[in-house]
């Protein structure tokens, strides 16, 4: 019996010992033996999401989303499909600056980390329309529509502009009594018709004349009849259309009036948002017996002839084809025939004459890209613009036109340049174009100077 108890205590205890190897022998988990888990695989963040943008003035549009992901290293802003920016991580604002006003844009917003980008968020929104102001500038008749006697109508207008969006600015010219005008003949008006710091859609612009007879019913109902249309009502308004559309009185007899005023002529102007609202000017506009001069500008666009503009120095196009050399060569007394032309052509506007100090204005297009050149040149693939001052027939250019602020709008096939500089010194001024786009290359331009 001992024998057999000794005997079965060896055999348990030899099998504890096989146990205790065995598992000192099995392989324990550890980081680096473990299978890898999906949380140690890079990821791309989770998408953004509830982009809103606001549009905060003519030219900027604000930004805001919600941040949906804990692993981003930032956020990218696409404008029309072209990356314009980024933030950090956790930022959800972005102010997007130098858009066009009254434009849509459409803008997307992914997350973004090693990995790769998120999924998109998208949204549209239209930047404010900019400031408008209407100034009638100048006034004239082809006709005074007056007795031989009198020897000048008595003229009178009512104008009217309306942007589809407030009431209608009505005004009477002169406020009170009548203009004195003679057949061919023209006055300084200078009058404000129209401001709006957000202009609508459109832009309708009315004129309609008058010789002075007697206040009768033709010009109450034109009254009546420039509100009605304006707003698209009806009756009255019918007064209004038949006016526009209508020849001059016919000329009175020598010995006096008539009972009812003469109808002298009329206008009308109508610009929509595709066409910048119609900003620029407009000289000498006929209809009838009446002439008007009239200016739409705005400070935020160009051309912007605003109330400081005093005049347009020049106006013109061109077009630089390869070997093309000089235009107004008769303009240079001696010629410019030692300069050495480039093989693509050189443009030389006509000269003009600027005062110490005067602040100029050049509001050019073009069909290839625009670079300013005045003290250093780099543009190797366009239209390089200079503007300097002439010394003498040969001396092409100084730094006298000195640039003061430049601005190149790319819009796919027109380039856009907004470029202004101060006359350092008094003399005659001119701007160069220079083609090195290597194919022909048509502009136009307009050069005012602002007091």
């Amino acid at each position: 019996m001992v024998i057999k108890y000794h005997r079965a205590i060896l055999i348990i205890t030899i099998a504890l010992i096989l146990v205790v190897n065995l598992v000192a022998c099995y392989p324990k988990n550890s980081p680096s033996s473990s299978p890898r888990t999906s949380s140690s695989i890079p990821v791309p963040p989770n998408a953004p999401s509830n982009l809103v943008t606001e549009s905060v003035s003519q030219k900027a549009v604000e930004l805001r989303w919600v941040d949906n992901s804990d692993n981003e290293n930032g956020f990218r802003i696409y404008r029309n499909g072209t990356t314009v920016g980024s933030v950090a991580t956790n930022v959800n604002t972005y102010q997007d600056t130098n858009l066009k006003p009254g434009t849509t844009y459409e803008y997307m917003i992914r997350a973004y980390n090693q990995a790769g980008e998120s999924g998109a968020c998208y949204c549209t929104v239209k930047t404010l329309n900019p400031p408008i102001k209407v100034t009638l500038d100048k006034i004239g008749v082809i006709s005074d529509h007056d007795p031989f006697l009198k020897g000048a109508g008595d003229i009178y207008l009512y104008v009217a502009v309306s942007d589809g969006e407030g009431e209608p600015q009505l005004q009477r010219i002169p406020e009170e009594g009548v203009i004195k005008l003679k057949d061919y003949e023209t006055t300084e008006i200078g009058r404000q018709l129209f401001y709006s710091s957000c202009v609508g859609g459109e832009l309708k612009v009315v004129v309609i004349a008058f010789e002075q007879d007697s206040f009768g019913l033709l010009e109450k109902m034109v009254l009546t009849g420039l509100s009605a249309y304006l707003t698209g009502g009806y009756g009255a308004a019918e007064v209004i259309l038949n006016l526009l559309q209508s020849s001059p009185s016919a000329d009175e007899e020598m010995t006096g009036e008539t009972s009812e005023d003469d109808f002298v002529g009329a206008v009308e102007r109508i610009f929509t948002s595709a066409e910048n609202w119609g900003i620029g000017s407009y000289n000498d506009v006929q209809n009838g017996d009446l002439r008007i001069w009239f200016t739409i500008s705005s400070p935020t666009e160009v051309p912007a002839y605003t109330e400081t503009a005093t005049q347009v120095l020049l106006e013109d196009k061109a077009t630089l084809n390869m070997f093309n050399q000089v235009a107004f060569e008769s303009e240079y007394p001696d010629g410019i025939s030692e300069y050495e032309f480039n093989e693509y052509g050189l443009y030389y506007s006509r000269l003009f004459s600027l005062n110490e100090g005067d602040t100029v204005s050049i509001f050019l297009i073009s069909d290839t890209p625009i670079c300013i050149e005045n003290n250093t040149y780099d543009c190797e693939n366009g239209l390089a613009i200079i503007a300097f001052r002439r010394l003498d027939s040969y001396t092409i250019r100084s730094i006298a036109a000195q640039v003061t602020s430049c601005e190149v709008d790319d819009l796919g096939n027109t380039w856009e340049l907004s470029l202004e500089f101060n006359a350092g010194e008094t003399g005659q001024y001119q701007i160069s174009a220079i083609n090195y786009s290597g194919k022909p290359v048509s502009c136009e331009y307009v050069v005012f100077r602002s007091n």
